[in-house]
């Protein structure tokens, strides 16, 4: 699991000291702290109901209906009337489907993209057209083309390989609930010690409940967080502080 974070960031040039690891499912936060700590990341954060979390991010996601069209020809044989055309058929199959889903003109959006290449390449780049000024999609393409893999060829031509139209249907955002704190402290979230070993050593390790842990509480490693959906554990060199939507901001101590 290490290995696959260093994959998506430090060997892509992102330091890991400037990150936060994400803790979520039934299982993650078992692990993640002391992943955390061994990649040399800033911390962790466990939401407050970790084991849900995917699902509570798909209900509060909009809805997305992707269509795609190949039709290949080099940009400088096209109009903008032409690329106009091809788009204007995705969008109301991709229109026609959001408004089957119940959703109204003023909660669609729609979003164009094109896959284009240099002739001949074997892999294409997936560019935003939000309109058709061929020029312009040209000189981006070159500059994207250049960002992505450190050269680029201006005098080389650019073909279209496919047409993208994504139906986006908007839906109301959700107002995460704000928690005060009550005044109940560390002994009042108490359940038990459970013997625990941590880095090959045994020791008598506290266990809190979770939803019982107030707004602005510190809980210092070692610990074990108990809840119906999910444990986390908190290693001995790190502190979890309670934030204001109860998620849990794992550290190091200080």
């Amino acid at each position: 699991m290490e290995e696959a974070i260093k994959a998506i960031s430090t060997m892509r040039g992102h330091d890991l000291r400037d990150f936060m690891l994400l803790a979520f499912g039934g299982a993650g936060p078992v692990h993640a702290g002391r992943m955390a700590r061994d990649l040399g990341m800033a911390g962790m954060i466990v939401p407050l109901y970790p084991g849900v979390y995917s699902a509570i991010g798909l209900i509060m996601s909009d809805v997305k209906h992707d269509h795609i069209q190949s039709r290949m020809a080099q940009i400088s044989a096209l109009t903008a009337a032409d690329v106009d055309g091809m788009f204007a058929r995705l969008e109301a199959t991709a229109g026609a489907e959001l408004r089957d889903d119940g959703f109204t003109a003023d909660t669609i959006r729609i979003q164009r993209a094109l896959d284009m290449r240099y002739a001949g390449q074997g892999y294409e780049i997936t560019m935003p057209c939000g309109n058709a000024d061929l020029v312009a999609l040209r000189r981006a393409f070159d500059e994207q083309h250049k960002l992505m893999f450190g050269h680029n060829a201006p005098e080389e031509p650019v073909e279209i390989v496919s047409y993208r139209v994504r139906g986006v249907g908007k839906v109301p955002s959700v107002a995460m609930p704000r928690f005060k704190p009550i005044g109940a402290t560390l002994k009042d979230a108490l359940r038990e010690t459970r013997h625990a070993r941590f880095d090959g050593k045994a020791i008598e390790c506290p266990v809190y409940q979770r939803d019982k842990l107030d707004v602005g509480l510190s809980v210092p490693g070692p610990a074990i967080l108990d809840q119906f959906d999910c444990t986390t554990v908190i290693c001995p060199d790190q502190i979890a502080r309670v934030d204001e939507w109860k998620n849990l901001i794992v550290t190091g101590e200080k």
